[in-house]
């Protein structure tokens, strides 16, 4: 029995939630939470601020570029020309 006294006897186990992983662990989340609302709030709305304007351009180009398109086609065709082949008819 001397021998048993003499053993080091083990301690019992904390678990995993310390008291500083679940400080940590809190302001991770808080971060995290901070983050999205910054990232939803913030930065998104620059960036599509930015590819909203760059979207309206091309659109704009886009709709001037169909109509002068449809402009060479009722060309060609009052000029009795094929559009699809662009060549006289004999």
């Amino acid at each position: 029995m001397a021998d048993e006294d003499s053993a080091p006897k083990r301690s019992k186990r904390k678990g995993f939630w310390t008291k500083q992983r679940a400080i940590i662990a809190i302001i991770f989340l808080a971060g995290f939470i901070l983050g999205v609302i910054v990232t939803n709030q913030v930065v998104d709305p620059t960036l599509n601020a930015s590819l909203f304007s760059d979207f309206n351009s091309l659109q704009e180009k886009n709709y001037s570029l169909d109509a002068q398109a449809d402009l060479y086609y009722s060309c060609l065709q009052q000029l009795n020309i094929d559009p699809e082949t662009c060549e006289l008819p004999e």
